[in-house]
């Protein structure tokens, strides 16, 4: 079960082998780094409070927010103030988005439509986003919009599909995530 002292404790064990920076900062010269994104599922409050955390270790990351979800409405005044104290703590904030099946062009539109609508209620830039739940076709095709970083870009993961069975060292990316609470892909202590 996630707790804010597990966190803290990965994110120094992190800092003692890797520097953790912003998505914006990765070039093609960049090496060994860490990047660290925050899906926001369930509740702003609470993405807040982890944020706290993160700026009390000197960590800035992505907090990604859903336009469209069933359990918080980010365009209520109380959330826009949350996401507001977000930034304020020195963190980015990114679309998360559920886009159904429709062709690259489509997407494009479709991401940049939602983006757009954040920044008018945000007042603020919003220069990235992540899928939620990806689709395979979506993760493949590594969608490319000029000027917004694609957390899921070509320089921060890399797609397979799952008939492909790979040991994590053949990458040159590793990617873990605590969806649900659960490290799927490998507890970053290991």
């Amino acid at each position: 079960m996630f707790s804010y002292n597990e966190y803290r404790n990965i994110i120094k064990l992190i800092q003692q082998h890797l520097p953790i920076v912003d998505f914006a900062a990765v070039t093609s010269k960049t090496n060994e780094f860490c990047v660290i994104r925050h899906d926001i599922e369930f509740s702003i409050d609470r993405a807040a409070k982890l944020a706290e955390v993160e700026n009390q270790l000197g960590i800035s990351t992505t907090y990604t927010v859903q336009l469209r979800n069933n359990t918080y409405n980010a365009l209520s005044e109380k959330n826009i103030e949350q996401i507001h104290y977000i930034k304020s703590l020195g963190h980015c904030i990114a679309l998360h988005q559920n886009p159904p099946y429709m062709s690259e062009k489509e997407l494009k539109k479709y991401v940049l439509k939602d983006i757009e609508t954040l920044e008018h209620y945000y007042g603020f830039e919003i220069d990235r986003y992540a899928f939620h739940r990806p689709k395979q076709e979506q993760l493949a095709m590594y969608l490319e919009i000029p000027g917004k970083i694609n957390c899921y870009g070509k320089k921060y993961f890399h797609y397979f599909n799952g008939a492909e069975h790979r040991n994590l060292k053949d990458f040159d990316v590793t990617y873990l995530a605590d969806s649900n609470h659960q490290w799927k892909y490998g507890h970053p202590i290991q």
